[in-house]
């Protein structure tokens, strides 16, 4: 079993989260909005084993809500949601919430 604290504390973590914010200018590549201090690196690849490849590729850094909302749409190895559905049930609802607004 990978060692998630381990890793996160190393400074190839850092390197890697350095090279997030300088790859997406600063911005969080799912909102447009500035990231923020408490940022996530989050790991695309959903796989605890492949926790440790740190290949910058299989990354994005998204601030905590993006974080959350990510989870929640699509989940984890071991529950994957119906992400395409959710967003498609934004998307109407969203459409439909301007209609009023």
């Amino acid at each position: 079993m990978v060692d998630k604290t381990k890793i996160r504390k190393s400074p190839e973590w850092k390197k890697l989260r350095q090279i997030l914010i300088e790859r997406q200018n600063g911005l969080d590549p799912i909102t447009g909005k500035k990231l923020r201090k408490g940022a996530a690196v989050h790991h695309l690849c959903q796989d605890p084993e492949q926790y440790d490849n740190l290949d910058p590729e299989r990354f994005i850094l998204i601030n905590r809500e993006t974080h959350e909302c990510w989870h929640f749409m699509y989940g984890h190895t071991d529950r994957l949601k119906d992400w395409v559905k959710i967003l498609d049930n934004f998307t109407k609802s969203f459409n439909k919430a301007d209609e009023f607004n």
